[in-house]
């Protein structure tokens, strides 16, 4: 009663020649660069610089927002700013400038208290 029943299941494996499969094992160059990069990410100082510049690039853009498109020169600016004042995007970015402007003397608070507790460390051990 019971017969044979072909598999009906595809194959898994895709039909690839040997010579088409990708090879397993990166390239030096691509480990040159990977090994760069983790040495970078790994390294507080690199770190350091690399958040500051982040936070310092979008401050500068949000000071150079605010200037540009809330508030203008000369007495028309003043003027101005009576209708944009409230703008919510104006006071979206002008949050982001001063909250990012915080973070920024934190982070530099952060790393000299790091370098004082480092070298009184040092000098007790």
């Amino acid at each position: 009663m019971s017969s044979a029943m072909p598999s009906v299941m595809p194959s898994v494996m895709p039909s690839v020649m040997p010579s088409e499969m990708p090879s397993e094992m990166p390239s030096d160059n691509t480990k040159s660069r990977c090994s760069l990069i983790c040495k970078l990410v790994n390294n507080p100082v690199s770190m350091f610089v690399i958040t500051i510049s982040i936070i310092s690039s979008i401050q500068w853009f949000s000071i150079k927002f605010l200037a540009t498109n809330c508030s203008k020169d000369g007495f028309m600016g003043f003027l101005y700013n009576f209708m944009s004042l409230g703008s919510p995007i104006c006071m979206f970015i002008n949050s982001i400038q001063y909250h990012i402007s915080t973070y920024y003397i934190t982070i530099w608070a952060s790393a000299a208290a790091s370098i004082l507790t480092y070298f009184l460390g040092s000098r007790f051990t």
